[in-house]
């Protein structure tokens, strides 16, 4: 139903414009003055005047003929057998001399089915793929969280609108929650916010390329920030009714390799899995001390409940033996 509002939406914009180019002489040209001897229904009131005669004459002026939005264009050709008069697109490439009908500020109608037709076409036609790699171990992105590891290089790949828009939340609520991040000190926090946003804007733009341009265009108009984002992913889940916007507001993930990670984050990997390797690289001074010299104290958001001595000694086999130890 959106889809079915935004068209029709647009094609009032299209009424609308070529209402306004009504009395345009290159319209009325086309139309009202018409060599053909059955110009079409438009002209039946037409009546013709004398150049300038309507010049400083407000009743001639309000008696003109408008060009109506979507207008009846009829061509007299001698050929018989597919009719004498034949009705012809405005920008057919036959009489397009005549009409003008690649002047998209005379005739909007022209504009919306070359677009409409430019768009529909490639609707059907195979995506711009990302440029390939010689190796399909090789990727363009970019993970500095451990829990993606072993990368598996398929972030961003649903362009689904809606999907792609809760991946870009939910990559930095991943990043912020179960990355460790949160062990770095007040020097270093900003470089390391730094390196995310970095990392993450060539995710998107890598994924992206030129194959989405109604994601990028919003990503680059609709200046959203973590204060209105809720807001937006609601606005987009039809109004917050939505099933991705239900599971948001639930605490589950929406993006199923995300929901897999943070469910399974466990596994034991042998040293020859290492993942897809990323072609483009990245650096922080900021990370690479963090790891240097992070501490192995764990904290409770870690390995919980397990931190919890009251819980391991109820629910552990053993456990009592493990006091002290």
């Amino acid at each position: 139903m959106a889809s079915a509002e935004a068209f029709l939406r647009l094609l009032d914009d299209v009424h609308t414009n070529a209402w306004n180019v009504k009395y345009d002489p290159v319209r009325k040209n086309a139309i009202l003055d018409n060599t053909s001897s059955a110009p079409g229904s438009d002209t039946v009131d037409n009546v013709f005047r004398r150049q300038g005669s309507i010049l400083g004459n407000t009743a001639a002026e309000n008696s003109q003929i408008p060009v109506y939005p979507w207008p009846q264009f009829f061509v007299e050709t001698p050929e018989d057998k597919k009719g004498r008069f034949q009705l012809k697109y405005i920008a057919d490439p036959t009489v397009i001399d005549r009409t003008q009908g690649g002047n998209y500020a005379k005739w909007p109608e022209v504009e919306f089915v070359e677009e409409y037709i430019k768009g529909l076409t490639q609707k059907f036609q195979n995506p711009i793929a990302q440029q390939p790699l010689e190796n399909q171990r090789d990727t363009n992105i970019i993970n500095i969280n451990a829990i993606e590891f072993p990368s598996e290089g398929i972030a961003y790949a649903n362009k689904e609108e809606v999907k792609f828009f809760y991946e870009i939340w939910e990559r930095q609520f991943l990043t912020s929650h179960y990355s460790g991040l949160v062990r770095a000190n007040q020097s270093q926090i900003n470089d390391l916010l730094k390196l995310n946003i970095e990392t993450e804007v060539n995710n998107i733009k890598d994924s992206l390329g030129v194959s989405s341009p109604y994601i990028t265009f919003k990503l680059k108009n609709y200046g959203l920030n973590a204060k209105i984002y809720p807001l937006f992913l609601s606005n987009i889940s039809n109004m917050g009714t939505g099933r991705s916007y239900q599971d948001y507001i639930r605490d589950f993930f929406v993006t199923p390799y995300i929901k897999n990670l943070t469910e399974n984050s466990f596994t034991i990997l042998k040293t020859s899995d290492i993942g897809k390797i990323p072609q483009v690289g990245t650096s922080s001074d900021a990370l690479r001390t963090l790891i240097t010299n992070a501490s192995n104290e764990p904290l409770v958001v870690d390995t919980l409940p397990y931190t919890n001595e009251t819980w391991c000694i109820n629910n552990l086999n053993q456990s009592a033996s493990a006091i002290g130890n």
